[in-house]
């Protein structure tokens, strides 16, 4: 069976600007447009902080609505295994790591 099923959906963070738009231009063909849509399309969060789009799927630099997405990404609850180790390494400097979106949704009834 499916990983994601119909309806379901798929968020990818990145803390890489270069590979967002990579993935972006690479999830954009029709063969995987026909799978897939982006999951903010219609919604009042569409436009939200969008940095990039190729066809009818867009990059972020903001997380997607919980509402939407089923995730909360904002703040310590969106960080990965690897972006706390990250931070735990950066110590004092108080940095502050950008990451950018892609959340899709599978289409129904895809052959």
């Amino acid at each position: 069976g499916a990983v994601v099923r119909p309806g379901g959906t798929l968020t990818i963070c990145t803390d890489s600007i270069e590979y967002g738009k990579w993935l972006l231009k690479t999830l954009a063909h029709p063969g995987f447009t026909n799978i897939f849509e982006d999951a903010l399309l219609g919604t009042k969060a569409n436009k939200n902080a969008r940095l990039a789009k190729e066809g009818n799927i867009g990059l972020r630099a903001a997380p997607p609505p919980v509402q939407i997405c089923g995730a909360d990404y904002t703040g310590k609850a969106g960080a990965s295994y690897f972006q706390r180790l990250k931070q735990s390494e950066k110590g004092s400097r108080g940095q502050e790591d950008q990451r950018y979106y892609i959340c899709l949704r599978r289409c129904a009834d895809v052959a």
